[in-house]
């Protein structure tokens, strides 16, 4: 696989007492290849955001040259509600004994700028993470 954004592919369900994330990372298996795993930040708000970029991408080097690449940092501008941007890609088996650290960044409109480090050994932690809840981007 090698999307970077998907539209109304995920869908957020409720947590802690029927909270529901803004933005969270949710994550995708390749039917092709059954261990490969990607992991998307998706925009569960209804605003677009500015911008998400990640400063140390963990994406497969083969899907780095496909990526959107701007002096060593990943980056989509105008994610739209609903839509999700992949962050990060995994082999469930090869990597599962790695420590991985994954740092993201994202602005809503007139926001500003939000920061979220993810520190894991394997992937537990990133293939479903809430980064901000509804009520907090409001």
């Amino acid at each position: 696989m090698n999307k970077f954004r998907l539209q109304d592919h995920f869908r957020a369900s409720p947590r802690f007492s029927n909270k529901l994330p803004a933005i969270y990372l949710d994550s995708l298996h390749d039917k092709e290849y059954p261990h490969h795993i990607e992991v998307y930040l998706v925009n569960n708000t209804s605003d677009t955001l500015d911008f998400v970029a990640s400063t140390q991408p963990l994406l497969f080097i083969t899907t780095l040259a496909d990526a959107n690449i701007q002096n060593d940092i990943l980056y989509f501008e105008k994610i739209l509600p609903g839509e999700a941007v992949k962050v990060a890609e995994f082999d469930e088996v090869f990597d599962s004994d790695f420590l991985h650290k994954l740092e993201l960044f994202w602005q809503h409109k007139k926001g500003p700028v939000k920061h979220a480090k993810i520190i894991s050994k394997g992937i537990g932690k990133i293939r479903y993470k809430v980064l901000e809840w509804l009520e907090d981007a409001e």
